[in-house]
């Protein structure tokens, strides 16, 4: 109720999903309210907040806990999420873990996840996820020839939270600042 309008989203989404199994002791939420601290505690809880547009209150499932009613992202609108904002998911490593298991769960839906990524409007959403598809070896050809259509010129960084620094993904425009350390 202190974020309505607002959905749980990020690495709290993906854990109700059951993408990951990673705890963690943040609750992510995105609100369209205006918020002082990204980072807030309320009583003995611990809060990400991130302020989004009412444009983007869209791809929310109502799950219930006891009497109360909240909002929180669906699985392909997670993704895009993730993809947008990396941060929300831990950074770029678990963001690709959560994403192949999206991809290989009864959830996947690469239609709806083309339909999100336009409705949202973020161009690098298609250049991380057509890296990672690529990287993670995930069979979606569709998907991977629609983020190649859809991406942008300029460059991107594949995590804009860690240092800007690294060598250059020609393919699909990205800055390669991160390691993916796929071998485990």
């Amino acid at each position: 109720k202190v974020f309505e309008p607002c959905y749980i989203g990020g690495w709290s989404a993906a854990l109700h999903g059951g993408f990951t199994d990673q705890l963690f002791n943040t609750t992510v939420v995105c609100t369209t309210k205006r918020v002082r601290s990204r980072e807030t505690k309320i009583g003995e809880f611990n809060f990400m907040v991130r302020t989004v547009g009412e444009e983007r209150l869209f791809g929310l499932a109502a799950v219930w806990r006891g009497r109360t009613k909240m909002m929180v992202s669906d699985p392909s609108r997670t993704i895009v999420d993730l993809l947008s904002a990396p941060s929300l998911g831990g950074g770029i490593r678990h963001v690709a873990d959560i994403l192949a298991a999206y991809f290989s769960s009864e959830h996947r839906n690469d239609v709806k996840l083309m339909e999100y990524m336009k409705t949202f409007g973020n161009k690098a959403i298609y250049k991380r996820l057509g890296y990672l598809i690529e990287s993670l070896a995930i069979s979606a050809n569709t998907l991977l020839m629609h983020c190649a259509e859809e991406k942008s010129r300029g460059n991107t960084y594949l995590d804009p939270d860690l240092p800007h620094k690294g060598k250059k993904d020609e393919r699909w425009n990205l800055i390669l600042n991160a390691d993916l350390d796929l071998s485990s």
